[in-house]
């Protein structure tokens, strides 16, 4: 689990703490409180307060942790980008070393999923910058980061929609009628590589202008820098990436 190193003897001033005073202790919570421990600008004790909520066998309410998470002055832009998936790769880490059983690392998985959509409906940008489809391949596992992609693409003004584990054909068939502006492939692992390359195949050869095609996810420390992902536009987990392509692809073709 995380932990925080902060100095407890000393303020920095060169004189010593007395840490059984209650005033001290009250400033030493505060500083702990304030610690960068990123330079996304996480702090230890609220992370550590989100792990100890979405693992716990305590009932699990959405409104009330991100109630908790703005008191803690966390932007909602800040618990998407940061904190949800810093939380969802400790806990798989847990798992990986048998820290954690399945079912608490699915349960909490489940809750951060619960908590993003909660965060997602109460940001709706009144704004249409472009329809997006999201999809989370066929095998694969990683729900959240599609459900995460999806609240922050609408965020940025993005009507976005998430496809689970659709086949190719179906996710062709859906983008056909529904005409995407930019179709995002989130992947944890190569062994999806071979689907997602085939939908976006199927999806060139129809008729009309195709979408920005994105792929990213884990997969992206797997395969960067190699051509097996020939055939997306963009490989990428940053999606600023994805939304300045698509600009400057509307740029083109209305200098075209």
């Amino acid at each position: 689990m995380t932990h925080d190193d902060y100095p407890h003897s000393n303020d920095g001033s060169g004189f010593a703490l007395d840490p059984n005073d209650d005033v001290v202790t009250q400033v030493i919570a505060e500083l702990q409180a304030r610690k960068p421990v990123s330079r996304s600008g996480m702090r230890m004790p609220v992370l550590d307060d989100l792990l100890e909520r979405i693992k716990g066998i305590d009932p699990f309410d959405a409104e009330e942790i991100h109630d908790t998470m703005r008191r803690a002055y966390v932007s909602d832009t800040q618990l998407l980008a940061a904190y949800v998936p810093a939380a969802a790769r400790i806990m798989g880490d847990y798992w990986m070393r048998d820290e954690e059983s399945f079912a608490t690392v699915t349960i909490a998985g489940m809750r951060l999923q619960s908590l993003v959509s909660h965060v997602a409906r109460g940001n709706t940008v009144l704004q249409n910058r472009g329809n997006v489809l999201v999809v989370v391949p066929e095998n694969e596992q990683h729900f959240l980061g599609g459900t995460l992609i999806s609240a922050q693409m609408g965020r940025l003004g993005f009507a976005a929609h998430v496809s689970v584990g659709e086949t190719s054909a179906d996710i062709a068939a859906r983008a056909l009628v529904e005409r995407p502006d930019i179709v995002m492939f989130t992947s944890s692992t190569g062994a999806t590589l071979a689907s997602v390359l085939k939908t976006v195949q199927i999806i060139r050869n129809a008729p009309g202008s195709a979408p920005v095609f994105a792929l990213g996810g884990p997969i992206v420390a797997e395969i960067e820098g190699q051509k097996e992902a020939e055939g997306v536009d963009i490989l990428t987990c940053n999606l600023a990436e994805v939304v300045g392509l698509f600009e400057r692809r509307i740029k083109e073709r209305r200098r075209a």
